[in-house]
């Protein structure tokens, strides 16, 4: 996404069957004027998870055109007639619309509704977590982290999900790491 970026701030741990790192990403949009585009990223992998891809993002404010989200994701917006305040606050995309309509339980759904500004993409049983345009302080970044994960077993309920490394590196993973 965008033109030179970079990659800052890592901090990465893995088992045997989990994988977690948050980065800072930053990047460049040229036009008229270049835009400097920097956010925190927590991205997750968890052996086992069986996951559609997807991606959904905040309703208003995106910056990426429908048409071009739509080619990449497929399908149009998926809505919740059951959860309006859902439908109107995120766009939801994705090829194979029953699974990620099963997927998308209740309790996935309110959690998107409290929850402010998240973008999540889903390819190949890999989660990605940001807000476009919001760093998180490294030193804050068990928060953003704990929101993550706990999407991630919403998601998954029948999957064991780690503590957060960054609470302890002993906390499940075999080592986490400051790059």
């Amino acid at each position: 996404m965008g033109r030179f970026p970079l990659l800052d701030n890592l901090k990465h741990g893995k088992s045997d069957d989990f994988a977690l790192a948050a980065f800072d990403y930053q990047y460049v949009i040229q036009g008229k004027s270049s835009v400097v585009v920097c956010q925190t990223v927590v991205w997750l992998r968890r052996r086992g998870a069986k996951l559609p891809d997807f991606v959904i993002r905040p309703a208003a404010g995106s910056w990426v055109n429908k048409d071009v989200l739509e080619l990449f994701t497929g399908g149009g917006d998926i809505n919740f007639k059951s959860h309006p305040t859902f439908s109107s606050q995120y766009l939801l995309r994705g090829h194979d619309e029953e699974a990620i309509r099963n997927l998308f339980t209740d309790d996935v759904l309110n959690f998107f509704e409290q929850t402010s500004g998240l973008i999540v993409e889903v390819a190949a049983n890999k989660l990605l977590c940001y807000r476009s345009g919001i760093n998180v302080y490294p030193l804050d970044r068990r928060s953003f982290v704990n929101e993550a994960l706990q999407l991630l077993s919403l998601l998954q309920p029948g999957l064991r999900i780690l503590k957060n490394p960054f609470d302890k590196p002993s906390d499940g993973l075999d080592r986490v790491e400051d790059d």
